[in-house]
């Protein structure tokens, strides 16, 4: 039986057992970002045996995650799981929330639904949304060609500030210091004049607050004894060789710290493989940026809309 309850961090260990099963890269799945942004997003789950039901409520609408399962399922206890998920927002929910919706899905969740409710959802993607994927050794080095220029710009970072900068990884010592950067950055890039960026504030104090708790990892650079900038991720799951990079600022002024941040973050975590550094939401010049990078591919996410 599905009834929903709010999601929170005491849930954490339920969903990982789920989530380490679905091995999914994609940020929307990683136990830190759901329980990082599960205020602002009004998520809720349901447990139901072998099945996991995830959802958010967002301008005035619910929002339902594929089902998730911890073993192997075959496609008749899917459609099954879809189904009583269909069922329950159509007697509960339909008449204020509106048509039935699927987020977040694979391009594989797609091919199911084609499949099985032939004509019954109208699948779409945004390209605002899709995540960067990249090959972790390239970030290391910055070898070959076509990433020249990110080589050079660490080459000057090591220039400048060689004799005088240090790596950290974050902890509970230098941790209050990355808040004091967080907030200052924010004041710099006059943060209250957007909605969206004082979200994003509020959203990084909460990966601050919960850093230990959630098992995050990080890293930060100090320059003259001052931390001028940081980063923060995590495994995709539980033993995944791909870290999802969540949050990483730094101030303008040294130049070629951001390349140096990502570069000395993978150098210092040798077991991840894969990096993804989640999406761009449209800017254009973070999406410049990040395909400056020369990313391995993109990881596009796909909604399906209930057609009635």
């Amino acid at each position: 039986m599905i009834s929903f309850k709010s999601f929170n961090m005491g849930q954490k260990e339920i969903a990982r057992e789920f989530l380490k099963y679905n091995k999914s890269i994609s940020c929307e799945f990683c136990i830190g970002n759901l329980l990082t942004w599960n205020k602002t997003e009004n998520t809720e789950y349901c447990v139901d045996g072998d099945i996991l039901y995830l959802r958010n409520y967002m301008n005035g609408k619910f929002n339902y995650y594929f089902p998730l399962f911890k073993q192997f399922t075959n496609e008749k206890d899917t459609v099954s799981a879809v189904n009583n998920l269909y069922s329950f927002h159509l007697y509960n929910h339909r008449n204020i929330s509106g048509n039935f919706d699927l987020i977040h899905l694979t391009l594989e969740q797609t091919d199911f639904l084609k499949k099985h409710y032939e004509g019954r959802f109208s699948i779409s993607s945004d390209r605002n949304h899709s995540e960067y994927i990249y090959e972790a050794d390239k970030f290391r080095t910055y070898g070959g060609k076509k990433l020249h220029s990110k080589r050079n710009h660490l080459n000057k970072f090591y220039l400048l500030y060689g004799d005088n900068f240090k790596y950290e990884p974050i902890s509970d010592e230098n941790i209050a210091e990355c808040v004091e950067l967080s907030c200052e950055w924010s004041k710099i890039n006059k943060y209250y004049l957007n909605a969206s960026m004082i979200e994003e504030l509020d959203i990084v104090s909460e990966h601050f607050d919960n850093f230990n708790k959630l098992d995050l990892i990080g890293g930060c650079i100090r320059v003259g004894g001052q931390i001028k900038g940081f980063t923060i991720g995590e495994p995709a799951f539980d033993g995944s060789d791909a870290v999802v990079i969540h949050v990483e600022k730094a101030m303008y002024d040294i130049e070629g710290i951001y390349p140096a941040l990502a570069s000395l973050f993978l150098q210092e975590n040798p077991q991840f493989n894969y990096v993804n550094r989640e999406d761009d939401l449209g800017d254009e010049g973070l999406r410049k940026s990040k395909l400056s990078y020369r990313p391995l591919y993109l990881l596009d996410k796909y909604t399906a809309t209930e057609i009635f």
